[in-house]
């Protein structure tokens, strides 16, 4: 059953976590390294990851499947917003709260299960919900941490996961494929995505100071909605649908567009954090928590889906 290969798949990227703890632990590493880690994870690993991805033949087929995909991420991005200003008010959520609900962690987390579940075919897939969430994390979750108003396009355009897409999606629009040389040296960076990304959390678990975990008792709110409220709702919606019928593999598509929204709170919330000075401590709580956690909820949403 595909939520028990799931379950597999994460327990072997929280061994890495604990490698990455382990190694902060033992004075090898500090947990300050992690931050050099993130930058080529953000400015090398995952942009090669995202252009190797749409190296595949055009065809009508394809083009579907991928329109499918784009309108299925974008109701679920709307529908993520929606559901927070609702149950934001219920659960008296701050900003970080807030933000930490509407951003998953669909690229570190969700590309390397993708990849070793179905193949790296797929990830081309994910690689349009992570673009749309960009977008709403330097409008939308940019506003909510910052409480700034201003829009920057320029934010959004120069990120380097964006501009990966638009090289990536432009090479596969003309159908100009690269060179084998190439296509290696991107494969090869590529595969370290996963370990990197799970050795970067365990450096940032290493870190935390875990005597002020009283002082994120508030989190469950974070754990609920993020974990088990929002996955329920969205699967459910998905699932009946009938979006599935639009296109060739529509099921596999749309459990790819779930695994992306259903996933962990975003790393992207604790660079904000970090950046505007919003309790960064909290939210890398937050994200360690809702991590340590998905190996339970994730598999289960999967069962939900395919009941």
């Amino acid at each position: 059953m595909l939520s028990f290969l799931l379950l597999k798949q994460i327990a072997q990227l929280f061994l890495i976590i604990f490698m990455g703890w382990a190694a902060v632990k033992a004075g090898l590493l500090h947990a300050e390294d992690s931050a050099g880690l993130s930058k080529i994870l953000l400015y090398v690993i995952t942009p090669c990851m995202i252009i190797k991805a749409f190296q595949l033949e055009r065809t009508p087929e394809t083009a579907k499947m991928m329109m499918l995909t784009f309108g299925v991420d974008l109701f679920l991005n709307i529908l993520l917003i929606l559901m927070t200003i609702v149950f934001g008010k219920l659960f008296h959520l701050n900003p970080v709260e807030r933000a930490s609900v509407i951003l998953p962690n669909c690229t570190n987390m969700i590309i390397p299960l993708v990849t070793a579940l179905f193949g790296a075919e797929w990830v081309v897939f994910i690689s349009i919900y992570g673009m749309m969430q960009i977008v709403v994390a330097f409008t939308y979750g940019s506003y909510l941490i910052s409480g700034e108003t201003k829009f920057s396009p320029k934010k959004i355009l120069m990120n380097a996961n964006v501009i990966a897409i638009i090289v990536g999606f432009s090479l596969f629009v003309f159908q100009i494929h690269l060179p084998e040389l190439v296509q290696g040296a991107l494969t090869n960076t590529a595969s370290m995505l996963g370990p990197a990304a799970m050795l970067m959390l365990g450096m940032l678990m290493s870190g935390l100071n875990w005597k002020k975990i009283k002082d994120y008792v508030k989190v469950w709110r974070v754990v609920l909605l993020r974990l088990i409220v929002y996955p329920v709702i969205m699967v459910l919606i998905v699932k009946y649908s009938g979006a599935a019928k639009l296109a060739a593999n529509g099921e596999m598509l749309l459990l790819i567009c779930l695994l992306s929204a259903c996933a962990p709170v975003g790393n992207i919330v604790m660079q904000f954090c970090q950046l505007y000075d919003n309790e960064p401590e909290y939210a890398s709580f937050a994200n360690v928590v809702t991590m340590l956690l998905c190996i339970v909820t994730m598999p289960l949403m999967v069962a939900l889906y395919q009941m």
